[in-house]
């Protein structure tokens, strides 16, 4: 059994109530949101309260077995020991202490979590369609970063923030105006040129406040797009004020600084 305290944070102080531990744990790593699990496993606890307390009545949960630590209960069995091997005690999965305290069922879910992603919906949601793919924890980055942005959008319902997290998650490092400055291209591989297109100059679209995919042109169309990892780089080199030519090379775009800008 979990034991359930509530802080309401008023001199009354709270109270405790008993939850099943089983079930809770089924729902936590099964992607359900902290305001549902207070819902649907505290209502003796919680409820009625404000929708503002769910998420301090859900964290303040803990096992009796370890109240005197005071842990919260997605974190307090972080440290599970696995039994021995035997004929007679079966052995956890070996990352079953990381489901239970990032509450995901995948292991590239927990990947993503400890990888700088912070929406626990979107770890969840992605992580399991990469299970389902067959993707790797090692292939994860470059599988999320060639969906692009729409197609986060589109398959995860990503917002605004959550594609931000993504885009920060899958981008390259790079330091494209030290190159221009220096005199030097910039090359950027293109993701999705359209069949037959020939090489000459382009233009790029900024994509806007929203984290859009920036589009590259040539006579008011779109011939192909900047590849998600590669976005933060293009757009700073958009947001600098220089001069800049671009061009398509081979399936790829290459920027130089203008004369005038040198």
């Amino acid at each position: 059994m979990l034991e359930v305290h509530r802080d309401t944070g008023t001199r009354n102080g709270g109270f405790a109530a008993d939850v099943p531990i089983s079930g809770a744990i089924r729902d936590w790593i099964s992607g359900t949101s902290i305001p549902e699990l207070a819902r649907t496993w505290m209502l003796t606890a919680c409820q009625p309260i404000p929708s503002r307390w769910s998420r301090p009545c859900t964290a303040s949960a803990r096992p009796s077995s370890t109240r005197s630590a005071g842990q919260p209960a997605p974190w307090s069995t972080s440290s599970i020991p696995t039994p021995a091997d035997t004929p007679t005690t079966p052995r956890l999965f070996a990352h079953t202490a990381w489901h239970i305290r990032y509450g995901v069922d995948t292991e590239q879910a927990i990947k993503l979590l400890t990888s700088g992603i912070t929406s626990h919906h979107l770890a969840h949601q992605i992580g399991r369609a990469a299970a389902e793919a067959g993707i790797g924890s090692g292939e994860l980055r470059t599988w999320v970063a060639d969906q692009q942005i729409d197609g986060w959008v589109t398959a995860y319902k990503a917002n605004t923030y959550e594609v931000e997290d993504i885009l920060d998650y899958v981008s390259k490092p790079a330091n494209p105006l030290n190159e221009l400055l220096r005199g030097h291209p910039v090359t950027i591989p293109l993701a999705r040129v359209g069949p037959g297109t020939g090489d000459g100059p382009v233009t790029l679209t900024h994509p806007g406040k929203k984290p859009a995919t920036i589009r590259v042109n040539r006579d008011g169309n779109q011939i192909a797009a900047i590849p998600a990892a590669r976005h933060h780089a293009v757009l700073t080199l958009i947001d600098s004020g220089l001069d800049l030519t671009h061009h398509l090379e081979a399936g790829q775009l290459v920027t130089t600084l203008a004369m005038a800008s040198l």
